[in-house]
């Protein structure tokens, strides 16, 4: 057997990522809001509406933006609707649908999509049909 695998740790926290991120936005353009907790992804075609909850208060609040980038942590992004810290989307996406049973923690976590020639919206209506 080989040696056992390390793990490591920032010193200061991940805090310190979200900033080093945060310093190359144009403050003007973009906003990092940190301990929140987000319920619902409403989208559509040119359209993305977020609803979360700060950590100071339990009022609702909604961010719109005509894009968005998505992250989750694996174990938020398979909790099923109704589970503490789950995170709902309107309308799920097709792809998520098809492969959110089948992700899984390993030692290595990458998942890139690239759509060279389809429609990732193609099939999807608009979030309010």
């Amino acid at each position: 057997m080989g040696e056992p695998q390390r793990q490591y740790r920032l010193a200061d926290g991940y805090a310190g990522i979200v900033e080093w991120l945060r310093s190359g936005l144009d403050a003007e353009r973009a906003v990092v809001r940190t301990g929140c907790a987000v319920e619902v992804v409403r989208w559509r075609r040119g359209a993305v509406e977020v609803q979360y909850r700060s950590a100071a208060g339990p009022d609702t609040h909604v961010v719109r933006a005509p894009r968005a980038v998505i992250t989750l942590p694996l174990g938020v992004l398979k909790a099923r609707e109704g589970d503490a810290g789950a995170v709902r989307f309107e309308p799920t996406p097709i792809m998520l649908k098809n492969i959110r049973e089948r992700l899984e923690v390993s030692q290595v976590v990458k998942l890139v999509l690239r759509f060279r020639h389809m429609d990732p919206l193609d099939g999807v209506g608009d979030a309010g049909d």
